[in-house]
This record gives structure tokens, sequence and C-alpha cells, in this order.
């Protein structure tokens, strides 16, 4: 995932966003922009430290059920 998603890269496409990063319509847009699934991104996210560990509980529950 880094050699894919260097972390310069994710912070690029995060600061871009408005509003929280935790955010289901932002974590869909950064995942569409850096053409990765949603669940991916929110472990790549996390192990960057950007999501929480309750953030990253949240979302695994929230797309668990959704084709990324």
């Amino acid at each position: 995932a880094y050699f894919l998603m260097p972390a310069s890269l994710v912070t690029r496409a995060v600061t871009e966003l408005t509003g929280e990063l935790a955010a289901l319509e932002n974590i869909d847009r950064v995942a569409h922009l850096l053409r990765v699934s949603r669940s991916t991104l929110i472990e790549h996210l996390y192990n960057l430290h950007m999501l929480s560990l309750a953030d990253r509980d949240r979302l695994r529950r929230v797309f668990s059920g959704s084709a990324d």
C-alpha cells in the first residue's frame, strides 16, 4: 500500500477535502481519486495515523455491507 499510495500522495488528496476526513463522502472521494477500494484506503489512513481506531472501526462497519 505504501508503494501505490505514498504518504505524500495521500496527504495531498486529504488536504483538498472540506470537512472531516472520516466523513463517508470524503472516504469515497479519496478512494475514487486514488483508485483504491474504500477498505484499502481506510486501513492505509489508519496505518498513516490519519484515522483514529474508533473512526477506522466505524468506517469498517459502515462499509462492510457495501461493494468497494
